[in-house]
């Protein structure tokens, strides 16, 4: 047996030549995230669980909010992580598909917490920009959708399906009707002023 150059002698461990299955390690940490619960608006539901392409809707808008947030910010998209949860809406106790970002940095970088000053900007961009592809896919490719941290979720991501969902005429609702612009430029504020 060796010893240290403290003349520690170790002990043999039984399982230290051996591999354990169905052990599970994780951790905690906190950060800063951003969650959004959408409606159409002109059917006026939300992204129902459970119901066809649910799913897929709810990731493709997360992705594409994400990478939307990432333009806007001047950032990578891998500084913004991106998921999405069942959630009850309260006023209703109706289920929806919450829809979520997150920074990557353990603490947050305050990334993904700006998206809420910047919704209007951001959904539009969604829609016009984000769940347009200029390679013409047919579900998610490169040049719109798809990228390493997005890739193990490439078989559930349907720019073309979330589109439909959010409709023609979504972003004629994203912002105050012009008969309510007091002022030139105003944009909503989730924050008092």
């Amino acid at each position: 047996k060796s010893k240290d150059k403290d003349g520690f002698t170790p002990e043999f461990c039984d399982g230290s030549t051996s591999v354990h299955g169905n052990v599970h390690l994780g951790c905690s940490s906190l950060t800063d995230a951003f969650e959004i619960v959408i409606r159409n608006p002109v059917s006026g539901e939300y992204i129902v669980p459970g119901t066809p392409d649910s799913d897929s809707i709810a990731l493709t808008i997360s992705v594409a909010l994400r990478n939307a947030l990432a333009s806007k910010l001047g950032i990578s998209t891998s500084e913004i992580g991106y998921s999405i949860r069942k959630t009850r809406v309260p006023d209703t106790n109706s289920q929806a598909m919450a829809i979520q970002l997150y920074d990557v940095v353990s603490g947050g970088a305050g990334f993904s917490t700006s998206a809420a000053g910047h919704i209007e900007d951001l959904l539009t961009s969604v829609f016009h920009h984000h769940l347009h592809c200029k390679a013409s896919c047919d579900t998610a490719c490169s040049s719109c959708l798809l990228d390493s941290n997005t890739r193990h979720d490439a078989n559930q991501l349907n720019r073309v399906v979330a589109k439909e969902w959010l409709g023609p005429h979504f972003t004629d609702f994203v912002g105050l009707d012009s008969k309510y612009h007091y002022f030139a430029g105003a944009k909503y504020s989730h924050e008092s002023i």
